[in-house]
């Protein structure tokens, strides 16, 4: 059986995009360049527009995008990015009714910013970098920490916290839970 080490909220926080986001945070990551304001007027639909431009600067912030980011992405991220295209933000509650449009646009953005999805071989190198910081630190939230700023460092889009892998005995482990237990 797995070993839990988050709490409920503390998984919280690596499955949510931070309810709030700093002045400093919005112009480093919430500021669309010209090519970025290209690359998204060129998307159909002004709730296209808008949810394709707050994926786009959500991936950058935080190297994840939660399957709940458009009802938890913070109000002053929406009303700024809503700005810069002269788009009301009301339009994202608009938006995805094709999971097709949702898929393609996540494939558009990870190209563009040259980020990949991450996929289970991942794990191998992951995995034995993680054994190499145990060493260091005997903390499993520092480990986590540590390994989701690598995922982000190798242009790999982090996945969720709830990613499942096969463990022992046929049972379902979380993909964290799974190198935690591998390094007690």
């Amino acid at each position: 059986m797995a070993v839990t080490f988050l709490t409920s909220l503390e998984r919280l926080r690596y499955e949510q995009i931070p309810s709030s986001v700093s002045e400093e945070e919005i112009s480093i990551y919430f500021q669309l360049s010209a090519q970025d304001l290209e690359l998204v007027e060129v998307q159909r639909g002004k709730e296209n527009r808008i949810a394709f431009a707050l994926q786009l600067c959500i991936i950058r912030f935080i190297g994840y995008l939660p399957d709940n980011w458009q009802t938890t992405v913070p109000e002053k991220t929406r009303e700024i990015i809503g700005q810069q295209l002269m788009i009301d933000k009301s339009f994202l509650k608009n938006y995805g009714t094709r999971a097709a449009t949702k898929t393609e646009h996540l494939h558009v953005i990870l190209k563009y910013i040259g980020f990949s999805k991450w996929a289970p071989l991942d794990n191998v190198p992951l995995e034995t970098w993680l054994l190499e910081r145990a060493m260091e630190h005997d903390k499993p939230t520092l480990l986590l920490d540590l390994a989701c700023e690598k995922l982000v460092t190798q242009n790999i889009l982090r996945p969720s916290i709830g990613i499942v892998l096969p463990g022992q005995n046929g049972q379902l482990i979380l993909m964290l839970d799974f190198f935690y237990t591998r390094l007690v």
